[in-house]
Formats: structure tokens, sequence, C-alpha cells
């Protein structure tokens, strides 16, 4: 298997070395409500296409991203490398690795009996499928991700996630739908569900809600309202959103 594998993606890595490469870079500032959360993030990339143009159609080309993203919330700070592999446009996987530290305690949960400071190492693997039309669409994300904290006698919280895992690490599952209906070039309207767990510790939350975004290039716009609830926090109204500025797109669908 360890070989099959391996013969995979060095086969990648000598179609990606042959083409073009293609660099990627934007800056966000996303936020949340509830429970509280936002901060600045900067990412940029390297992207290979592997076949076709994306200009022509949906399914007209595959393409490799590396990529690269540093964040800070001013109470956390981190940063997150990741390799992503799409044979064809919307259908791929994507692993990672990213760090964070943290410097304040985390909203809704009783820092006295979990680690909410500290840091947090992580590794992940995300697989994303994109159905429909350009006007109607959907999407169905899966990742799991596996937590290492920095101290393994208590609980840690995840700050992203908001959700508490066991100590000495756990496993967090979040499964990602989405429908959709883009307009025209400007304006997308989408209803999502958003579900978290830890395996180890049990603790979870779900999110559910509609947003729109409004495209005005180089500029991204988005805003949203769902409830959200989890086992530390009772149900309530969550506002989300961001201002996004893209110097340079990728390759990866819009």
């Amino acid at each position: 298997m360890f070989t099959r594998v391996t013969f995979f993606i060095l086969m990648t890595l000598y179609i990606d070395l042959r083409a073009a490469p293609l660099f990627d870079y934007a800056v966000a500032t996303p936020f949340r409500t509830y429970p509280l959360a936002g901060g600045l993030a900067a990412q940029g990339g390297v992207d290979f296409l592997l076949w076709g143009e994306k200009a022509q159609n949906l399914a007209g080309y595959g393409y490799t991203r590396l990529g690269s993203m540093v964040a800070s919330s001013g109470r956390t700070h981190g940063y997150d490398v990741s390799l992503q592999f799409f044979p064809i446009s919307f259908l791929g996987v994507e692993v990672g690795h990213a760090e964070s530290v943290r410097f304040a305690n985390a909203f809704y949960v009783d820092c006295s009996i979990a680690q909410c400071q500290g840091s947090l190492s992580r590794n992940y693997i995300r697989g994303s499928f994109v159905f429909g039309v350009p006007e109607l669409f959907g999407s169905i994300a899966i990742k799991t991700t596996t937590i290492s904290p920095s101290q393994s006698e208590i609980d840690f919280v995840d700050e992203y996630s908001n959700l508490v895992g066991r100590s000495g690490g756990d496993r967090l599952v979040t499964k990602e739908f989405v429908m959709g209906h883009k307009f025209n070039d400007q304006w997308t309207a989408v209803a999502l569900l958003n579900e978290e767990s830890m395996v180890e510790k049990g603790s979870a939350s779900r999110l559910t809600g509609i947003a729109t975004r409004y495209k005005m290039s180089p500029w991204v716009f988005g805003l949203g309202a769902g409830l959200y609830q989890s086992s530390s926090a009772s149900l309530g109204l969550s506002i989300f959103g961001g201002i996004k500025w893209i110097g340079a797109p990728s390759l990866a669908l819009d």
C-alpha cells in the first residue's frame, strides 16, 4: 500500500513540476458572533494545472496546490501548510499540518478543567465534492483532524471548533454540507449545515444557517446567520461573515 501511495504522489509531483506554476495570494478578515471569534488571515500558494483549462467549464481541468496561511486574532496565533490534489476540479483531497498558540481563555468553556491556553498541533485530511450546474450547486466536505495539545494532563479546548477534546489528544471530525444558487457573477446565496465532533471526548456542535456572498473583484464580502449549539454552548443565534481581498486567485473553484 505504501509503495502505491508513494508512486502516486511522485507521479503527481512529476506532472506538476513540468507545468508552469501559478501563484495565488489573499487576505481575509473572518468573524462570528457566537461563539465569539474573529481575526486576520493571510494566505498564499503555488498552483499547478494538471490538465485542461479553468475557464472552460466546471469539470474541465485538474490541479494541485501547495498552500500556506498565517492567522492571528490577537488572542491566538497560528499557521497552516497544506497540499491539495484535485484530479478533476470538483473532486479532491487536501492534507495539511497546522500549529496554534493561545494566550487567552476560550468563550463558553470552563478553562479551570480544560486547557484553553498553550499550543495545539494538528494534522488533517479533507475530502470535498462539488456537484450541480454553475447556477444551482451543492458541496459535501469531510475533514478529520488529529489534535495534540502541549499539555496532556487535562482535557483541552480547540479554539476553532470551540469543543473540548480528551487529555493527551483527540480527533476532530468536521462535516460540511452546502446548497446554493449563483444569481450572477456577483451574487451567490447558500444554505449550510456544519457539524463537528470530538471522537474520544464526545463533545459536538452544529451550525445551520444561510449566507450570501457579493463579489466585486478583487473584493469578496460575505454575511450569514444561523443557529449554533454545542456541548458547552446553548442554542443561540450566530452572525458570521467576513471580507476577503484576492490579489491573485487560485485554481480552486470559485
